[in-house]
């Protein structure tokens, strides 16, 4: 009698939530990339994977990465120097804009929504590729599972980014999602 009862009450305790994961697959249902949101928080691209901590930083292939919010902007740095600025402008009724800026201000991607729509283009602002808002996201030929923010899934989806980049804007987007 006294097993049971202590089974019952091992049983009541709530077991800690898993960890939040972000997957980007290809039209044949390949992983290209896997968001694992936690301290560290595991961002894998292409097989290979980046661990990226609290502050939030990185390393890889030698170069120190990491990002600081600056207010209007998040800057991504590579060993100390700017490598790119993530600028979001605000988002209402699930319609929005997200710009990825080089050292010299020009876009290296620029992610827009309107109407469920995504849209991702580059500098010039000549179409790459268009998706859906969805449960997954649909981003061209890719979809995006694990995450709500079709801009965000579009991002960390963007191969015209590096890994880096899109491993410290997922990991800090997730880690502010409290995920």
């Amino acid at each position: 009698m006294l097993v049971a009862l202590l089974g019952c009450h091992e049983n009541s305790e709530k077991a800690p939530e898993p960890p939040k994961i972000v997957e980007v697959r290809d039209d044949h249902s390949a992983t290209l990339a896997r968001i694992q949101a936690g301290l560290p928080c595991r961002a894998t691209f292409a097989g290979s994977e980046l661990l990226v901590d609290a502050k939030p930083s990185l390393e890889s292939a030698g170069a120190k990465w990491s990002a600081e919010d600056r207010g209007r902007d998040v800057a991504i740095l590579k060993d100390g120097q700017l490598f790119a600025r993530v600028v979001r402008q605000a988002q209402e009724q699930r319609s929005g804009r997200i710009d990825v800026f080089d050292p010299k201000g020009i876009a290296m991607v620029r992610v827009s929504e309107a109407g469920g729509r995504v849209h991702v283009a580059n500098a010039g602002g000549v179409p790459l590729r268009e998706g859906q808002r969805g449960n997954p996201v649909t981003i061209g030929n890719t979809t995006v599972s694990g995450i709500d923010d079709a801009q965000l899934a579009a991002l960390i989806a963007a191969p015209e980014l590096a890994p880096e980049v899109r491993a410290l804007v997922a990991c800090t987007a997730l880690r502010r999602e409290g995920a």
